[in-house]
């Protein structure tokens, strides 16, 4: 029998040279945990032509990353974003009045969703909502 010798192994590597950045167009989205304010979403459009760079280029060029803290927007400033959005794709006939305008009527129908959406967390959930405060304030409840 012959006996295989163990090779070393290989070291593998990967390495970039430069980055295709795509833009997507920012639109109002639907996420349930934003409470203030229009929340965003990417939409399915993009910028056809994208923006190369050299990964060196890009690295000494780019801001210092940021904080958690410091990624969160507030609602005044996702509603800016989606009236400057709105105002460079408008038609030539939509004036910046009627863009704010359609946003605070989305933005309308979104807080009536956020209310109906607690709503029915009230309503269909109470029992079991009351069930796990007794068990937490008394000490006598058995736990299954």
């Amino acid at each position: 029998k012959e006996e295989k010798q163990a090779s070393p192994p290989q070291r593998r590597t990967v390495s970039f040279h430069s980055l295709h950045i795509r833009e997507y167009d920012q639109i109002l989205g639907d996420h349930p945990c934003c409470t203030e304010g229009p929340p965003l979403s990417l939409g399915w459009n993009y910028r056809h032509t994208p923006i190369s760079v050299l990964l060196d280029e890009y690295e000494n060029s780019r801001p210092p990353r940021r904080t958690r803290h410091k990624l969160r927007m507030g609602g005044d400033t996702r509603r800016n974003i989606l009236i400057t959005a709105a105002i460079c794709d408008k038609a030539p006939n939509v004036t910046q009045e009627d863009v704010k305008r359609d946003v605070r009527r989305a933005e309308r129908k979104l807080n009536r969703q956020r209310v109906n959406r607690r709503a029915n967390d009230l309503f269909f959930h109470p029992i079991q909502s009351q069930q796990q405060q007794q068990q937490l304030t008394d000490p006598t409840t058995d736990s299954e």
